[in-house]
């Protein structure tokens, strides 16, 4: 029976070995943490269907079986080293509405890897705040407001995609996805969860990046007299 103590210096042994003969280690790449805006893929019938929309992300069911049998064959990170149009992004919950797909036990979701589909994290915007609410209709909803940079990028994407599933991402793993109705103001609500759990478990994930970047923040300290 091998021991246990065998298993970090085979470890760092092999490590050092590929060093040795110049093979490289590399590591998953990793997204940007923060909350993350991101076009996502849904499913046409057949070869040569298009949106009503307009959507220009509607793949054909060829095409999307291609990106699942990668996925199966190769993990979620082959695509972003081949550059792929569309990539794979863990699914924290049951993102509905976008094509999904299983591997080693995880769900993902395809969503654009394009720029000009996503407002990823930076400096030059955040979210104000997020707070569970109940619809006029009584649905489960999470009301949201991003500062004024980043409801101008967000109101920008909502024109330019009219109709297209838009998913929202917390440290580069989907939470939720939903379709724009329309132009999105920099204050809106999320409509479509199950219950009131899922509501409130997207509040906490925002509100938990938020603080964290918040303590990040620089602090002014008086100068001295």
């Amino acid at each position: 029976m091998t021991s246990a103590r065998w298993i970090v210096p085979a470890i760092i042994a092999a490590a050092v070995l590929g060093a040795f003969l110049g093979f490289r280690f590399a590591a998953p790449p990793v997204e940007p943490e923060g909350v993350a805006f991101r076009l996502g893929v849904v499913e046409g019938l057949r070869s040569g269907d298009s949106d009503e929309s307009g959507d220009a992300l509607v793949l054909p069911s060829a095409e999307v079986d291609r990106y699942v049998t990668a996925l199966k064959a190769h993990g979620p990170f082959a695509g972003r080293k081949r550059g792929e149009r569309y990539r794979w992004f863990e699914a924290t919950w049951n993102v509905r509405g976008l094509v999904s797909a299983l591997h080693k036990g995880r769900r993902y979701v395809l969503l654009s890897a394009a720029e000009e589909h996503a407002i990823l994290p930076g400096a030059d915007w955040q979210v104000e705040y997020a707070f569970p609410e109940i619809s006029d209709a009584g649905i489960p909803s999470v009301g949201m407001a991003l500062d004024e940079r980043g409801g101008e990028r967000l109101n920008a994407l909502s024109k330019a995609y009219p109709g297209c599933t838009l998913a929202i991402l917390v440290d580069g793993r989907a939470v939720m996805a939903a379709r724009m109705r329309g132009e999105i103001p920099r204050r809106f609500i999320i409509e479509g969860f199950a219950d009131v759990e899922e509501v409130q478990k997207l509040v906490e994930a925002i509100r938990k990046d938020s603080a964290r970047l918040a303590s990040r923040a620089p602090v002014a300290v008086p100068a001295d007299e």
